[in-house]
């Protein structure tokens, strides 16, 4: 059975006097003392009130007052559809299968309750039980709290025993039904329902008018502070999201600056080595001459000693200078040779003349990066090469030669003590395009998991301070990217670190 509407005799709506038994006048002293309990829980409440911007509290705060207010056997309150969302009721009472499911987060403050536009009102919070059950939601001008809303006016209902037909009840019921207002807005409804022969009084309204409101503006206040509060975790976020972006995008520029870098280092020593190539060429020449020239002088004194016209000690004396000198013309000759190969080399890895997508070998790539490291092997590291049958792979070849030279640099600077790194090709058809795969590993000293995801952020390193040249894998990483490519490190601390370079034949 839901609440009484209001409309029999003996219910009393805002205005009107209810019917009283008859009963002994107050005594001043009684007044007095009633007065002063008014007036504490009046403070009660508004400092209870002033004191918290949450709504859960507010409410907990305004069924507190009511109830010690009248030692009220149930209060509740129902707020306008525009002030609450649909969630779980808040309850407090002993039994609490006895009260509905009902709304119980307030919302933003709107005008819409106060234009009626919403007619709705739901069951935001609740203290004891009901001598009837009420629904959880109810609408403008239904029962009591329906009318209070409508209204905007205290309704109030007294019922005597056995005032209705039918009725078997032994003791007084009061209902008073409160429109909580703030601002010409209706925010809601306070409910307070007694069992005693102490009716509500219209000397009450006043009292609770004053409580019921000052509710409703602390009720706006906390749906302000919580949208306020949304407003600044929502920034939070996006200031958040803004930073991680502004990282990743400070990662990226280091990363391409860097590789910008050392970009221009190998342009600059591929056109160092082009000059000095083109520089030594004429001195080269004149000693390659030199030693041409001696070697032809060498054979015809030795044809002369072969004569037999030299004494036998002169001749002895004359074949160990011719001896030294044919040595030394050898050396001289071979030191040459080494030196424009140096050239060749370093022109060949910088590829000066490719600065275009061109067909190139890996294999020479990779011979051309040992060789250019091979003082930094020295007799303790021994490099192995197992190369498959690759075909010629359309790329940047100075990047690709860049991202070999770091890779092989870190696996140096891994392998402390003597050691081998293998580098290996092979040809990946399994795919939606072949692609060409080159690992390198080595047995040094690997790098720890935490490390793993790290790796590939510019300037990341896990050698000490002056260890090796800090070239980062996320140049490596990013000239794979742009070639279309892919590059995996799979590392065991103690056993050694594989690093797998993957190219699409055909190019980006």
């Amino acid at each position: 059975m839901d609440e009484p509407p209001p409309g029999p005799a003996q219910n009393v709506s805002a205005g009107a006097q209810p019917a009283r038994p008859t009963e002994a006048a107050p005594t001043k002293a009684q007044r007095l003392s009633q007065r002063a309990d008014e007036l504490r829980v009046l403070d009660a409440a508004s400092t209870a009130l002033n004191s918290v911007l949450e709504r859960d509290a507010i409410l907990d705060a305004v069924l507190g007052s009511m109830g010690e207010l009248y030692s009220a056997r149930h209060c509740s309150v129902f707020l306008a559809s525009s002030q609450s969302d649909p969630a779980q009721e808040r309850t407090s009472q002993s039994d609490p299968a006895q009260e509905p499911r009902a709304d119980t987060r307030c919302g933003p403050r709107t005008s819409a309750a106060s234009a009626h536009g919403d007619h709705g009102l739901s069951l935001a919070a609740a203290r004891g039980e009901r001598v009837r059950q009420a629904r959880a939601r109810l609408r403008f001008g239904e029962g009591i709290i329906g009318t209070a809303a409508a209204k905007r006016e205290i309704v109030r209902l007294n019922f005597k025993p056995n005032a209705l037909p039918g009725d078997h009840r032994t003791e007084i019921e009061s209902h008073m039904a409160i429109p909580m207002q703030a601002k010409g807005e209706l925010v809601g409804v306070v409910y307070v329902e007694t069992l005693d022969r102490n009716l509500l009084r219209k000397d009450d309204e006043r009292l609770v008018t004053v409580i019921a409101n000052h509710a409703a503006v602390a009720l706006q206040n906390a749906a302000l502070y919580a949208h306020l509060r949304g407003l600044n975790e929502a920034l939070e976020t996006r200031v958040q999201q803004r930073t991680a972006a502004l990282e990743a995008t400070n990662r990226m520029l280091r990363d391409t600056q860097a590789q910008l870098v050392q970009s221009g280092k190998l342009a600059a020593l591929g056109e160092l080595a082009a000059g000095l190539s083109h520089e030594m060429n004429t001195p080269l020449g004149a000693i390659n001459a030199g030693v041409d020239v001696t070697g032809r002088v060498i054979g015809l004194l030795g044809e002369f000693l072969d004569d037999g016209a030299v004494p036998t000690e002169a001749r002895r004396r004359l074949e160990r200078a011719l001896t030294a000198m044919e040595a030394t013309g050898k050396a001289s000759r071979s030191a040459c040779d080494r030196v424009f190969s140096i050239f060749k080399t370093l022109r060949s890895f910088a590829k000066l003349d490719q600065a275009d997508l061109q067909h190139t070998s890996l294999h020479e790539g990779l011979d051309t990066t040992v060789t250019l490291l091979s003082h930094r092997l020295g007799t303790h590291i021994n490099v192995q090469r197992h190369y498959g049958d690759l075909p010629d792979v359309r790329c940047f070849a100075g990047e690709v030669n860049q991202a070999f030279l770091i890779v092989l640099t870190n696996a140096i600077d891994a392998t402390t003590d003597r050691g081998t790194i293998t580098v290996a090709t092979r040809l990946d058809s399994g795919g939606a395009v072949p692609t060409a795969v080159v690992e390198i590993a080595d047995n040094g000293a690997g790098i720890e998991r935490s490390h793993l995801d790290r790796v590939f952020d510019p300037g990341f390193t896990t050698k000490g301070v002056g260890v090796g040249t800090g070239l980062s894998l996320g140049i490596a990483y990013r000239i794979m990217e742009k070639h279309g490519g892919s590059i995996e490190i799979d590392s065991t601390p103690g056993q050694g670190t594989t690093v797998c370079l993957r190219l699409p034949v055909h190019g980006p």
